[in-house]
Order: structure tokens, then C-alpha cells, then sequence
């Protein structure tokens, strides 16, 4: 009787311990999971943000090369002096910032949007495209900022190429991807592309009608 006493006793505790864990697993466990996604979902803003402050960085040459290949392209002798990168840099500055706020102000949309229309999983990749048209906007403002557009004009112009500002901003994050080649490549490549496109397209002879 005794032994069976201290083994219906041994088997309480054993039941009584494995609730408890059981307990601790289900209580901790959306938590660890809440974490994981608050994770993934800051992941994209940051990237955004990295590949904005890396295009300011790299203003001097995608401006410079963007002013060489407009040269070849109009035949012209458009010479750069200091004062004309200080003022692409501080446009750039204030071009990157403003698209930053409209980039996180799309991230809440989004983030929103699939919320409710339970497609969780589509949301970066939706914020990848966005961010993508926001870095080939800075290209193309490269090319309007030499015919002296206004930031309002350009963004005006620019939203006529949708579809050209995010595949040169599709190329551009991608390739930044690439250890030290990526960074070199990208204002070479992308600011000869934005040239070529905008003198193709002749995007400076847009007109901003007056409301």
C-alpha cells in the first residue's frame, strides 16, 4: 500500500511538473514568435534607410557622371565646379529625407493593408518595390536637377516614369548587395542609365501645369 501510495504521489508530480512546462511553453511561446515577426518587419525600413544614406555618400559621383554623360549626350561643355556638388549634395539630402518619410508612411500602409487581407508574407516584398522606385527617383532627379527642376516638378516628371525609376532602383539595391564591386558599380551604372533614359525620353522638356 505504501509503495503504491508513493507511486500514485511520484506520478501527480510528474503530471503537476509537465503542466507547468507545458504552461511556461504556451505563455512564452507568441511572444517569442510576436518578437521574431516585430523582427522581420522592422528588417525592411532599415534596409531602405542604409541604401538612402548610401546614395548620399555617393552623390559626388553619381552627379558627376550623370553631368560627364549629359555632356556626350547634348554635346555639351558643361564644366563642375565646387559649389555645383555642394548644391546636388544638399538637394540630395533633402530629396532622401523626404523620400524617407514617404517610404515609412508607405511601410504603416502597407503593413496595414496586409494585415487585413491576411497576405502578411507579401508586404516586404511590396516595400521592395517601393524602395526600389524611391532609389531610381534620386537617379533621374540627377538628370532634372540640370535643367534647374524644382524637387516638386521633378517628382511631378518622375511619377510619368514609374515603371523606369523602379527598375533602375530594382538594379541599384541588388547590386548594392555586392561587397565592394556593388557601392563602386551602382553610381557609374545607374547614373549613365538615368542620363541616357531622361535624354531619350527628353524628361526635361516636361511641363507642370499650374494648379
Amino acid at each position: 500500500n505504501i509503495s503504491s501510495e508513493l507511486e500514485a504521489a511520484q506520478q501527480t508530480a510528474n503530471e503537476v511538473n509537465n503542466s507547468l512546462i507545458e504552461t511556461d511553453i504556451v505563455k512564452d511561446g507568441p511572444e517569442l514568435i510576436d518578437t521574431d515577426e516585430s523582427s522581420e518587419n522592422h528588417k525592411s525600413v532599415f534596409s531602405g534607410s542604409l541604401k538612402f544614406l548610401l546614395l548620399i555618400f555617393l552623390e559626388v559621383l553619381i552627379f558627376h557622371f550623370a553631368v560627364k554623360t549629359n555632356n556626350i549626350l547634348k554635346k555639351e561643355k558643361k564644366a563642375l565646379v565646387l559649389k555645383d556638388f555642394i548644391k546636388a549634395e544638399k538637394r540630395l539630402i533633402l530629396v532622401m529625407a523626404r523620400n524617407w518619410i514617404f517610404g515609412l508612411l508607405m511601410y504603416i500602409l502597407v503593413a496595414i493593408a496586409c494585415s487585413i487581407a491576411k497576405i502578411k508574407f507579401l508586404s516586404d516584398e511590396i516595400m521592395f518595390v517601393i524602395y526600389a522606385f524611391y532609389l531610381g527617383f534620386a537617379f533621374l532627379d540627377n538628370y532634372l536637377e540640370q535643367f534647374n527642376f524644382s524637387i516638386k516638378k521633378s517628382t511631378k516628371t518622375i511619377q510619368k516614369h514609374f515603371g523606369a525609376a523602379v527598375v533602375m532602383g530594382l538594379f541599384a539595391s541588388i547590386a548594392m548587395q555586392v561587397p565592394l564591386i556593388g557601392p563602386l558599380a551602382v553610381p557609374f551604372i545607374c547614373a549613365i542609365a538615368a542620363t541616357r533614359y531622361g535624354h531619350q525620353m527628353k524628361m526635361e522638356n516636361f511641363v507642370l501645369k499650374e494648379t
